[in-house]
């Protein structure tokens, strides 16, 4: 029973993979595919067929080529190639003894094959020649597996250095542009620390001048205000020696009226003393009046200069944020409310009374 063989375009057709993928995994994997050479081609086996639709199956499951040769060199190891029609050249280009000897042996076992059994001392030397010539070309399959193995081997040295190459290359240019970038934002973040740093300094400024200006502001009200209170200070001074005067030149007209009539009441009779008298107590009364209203003013004297004196609080209390200004108004409200209980009224005598006195005298 023959054995099935298929071709490089079978395997691709069995396999589904492009002609050139099997051209390229016959040459990386030919220690572990068998092959045939018939003439001037090869034909390959189930076995191999297999051994590609497992490479394909590590493909696919995303494995390297040299992880697949790990595992195909550990379930098939390395295999031979057969090369059934080329045994007979090679034997007769390496060992001609042999193959002399052989064939006078084949010779003989043909020529007697219908007579008698080939001795047995000929069929090992028959034996002897086939092993020895598979030994050699054995060897010869070995010598081009490690020269490919050593090509490969350095084919593949050459891509990791060249890749080693490439990634130092990629990495060093990626460290001068990541060291151009830090050094840009560097400096750009400087550039705003000295823009952020001349905004805080000109609003420091801005705030300084305002506040500047609400002091100079403050200064001027509370001069103004202590203008004010001396004014009124003043004015109430004036308006009690005013009184004080009326009151004094007011007490001495009386007395001199009720020393004129206690001289006339002293010529009259009775009837005009109570008469006069009245009289008396009516002035007195009306002098009385006018001391009150007198009063009156000095009370609305007061109620204004009160007023002034919680205008000068609600200010003190807008400025409290300003110790000093605050400290200089509560002194000069203090000397006004001292000024207002030093000053005092002298006691008007009472009319009444001192007509009563002279009467009786």
């Amino acid at each position: 029973m023959s054995q099935t063989t298929y071709s490089a375009a079978a395997l691709a057709a069995a396999v589904g993979v492009p002609r050139t993928t099997i051209n390229d995994w016959l040459t990386r994997y030919e220690d572990y595919i068998d092959s045939i050479a018939v003439g001037k081609r090869k034909v390959y086996s189930e076995n191999s067929l297999a051994v590609l639709q497992e490479i394909a199956a590590l493909r696919d499951a995303g494995k390297s080529s040299i992880e697949i040769e790990a595992v195909l060199a550990g379930k098939h190891g390395i295999k031979p190639e057969v090369a059934v029609a080329e045994q007979p050249a090679a034997a007769s280009e390496t060992e001609p003894a042999a193959a002399d000897v052989s064939t006078p042996a084949a010779a003989a076992g043909s020529a007697d094959s219908n007579e008698a059994p080939q001795l047995p001392a000929v069929k090992e030397i028959e034996r002897s020649a086939m092993e020895l010539t598979a030994f050699i070309a054995d060897l010869r399959n070995q010598q081009r597996r490690s020269a490919r193995r050593s090509w490969v081997v350095f084919a593949l040295l050459g891509v990791i250095i060249v890749i080693l190459a490439a990634v130092s290359v990629i990495l060093f240019k990626g460290l001068q542009i990541s060291h151009g970038e830090r050094r840009f934002e560097y400096q750009q973040m400087m550039g705003n620390m000295e823009k952020l740093n001349a905004n805080f300094a000109a609003e420091l400024k801005s705030i300084e001048a305002a506040r500047q200006q609400e002091r100079t502001a403050a200064q001027q009200r509370l001069t103004e205000l202590k203008a004010e209170l001396t004014r009124l200070q003043q004015a109430r001074a004036a308006e009690v020696a005013r009184l004080t005067e009326q009151l004094a030149a007011d007490r001495a007209k009386l007395q001199a009226e009720m020393q004129r009539q206690e001289k006339s009441l002293t010529e009259k009779n009775a009837a005009e003393k109570a008469l006069l008298i009245k009289k008396m107590e009516g002035d007195a009364q009306a002098a009385q009046a006018q001391l009150q209203a007198l009063r009156q003013e000095l009370k609305k004297a007061g109620s204004s200069l009160n007023e002034l004196s919680g205008k000068l609080q609600q200010i003190s209390a807008e400025q409290a944020a300003q110790a000093a200004r605050t400290a200089e108004i509560q002194s000069a409200q203090q000397a006004a409310q001292k000024n207002l209980q030093t000053v005092t009224l002298p006691s008007a005598p009472d009319p009444a009374s001192a007509a009563k006195q002279s009467a009786q005298e």
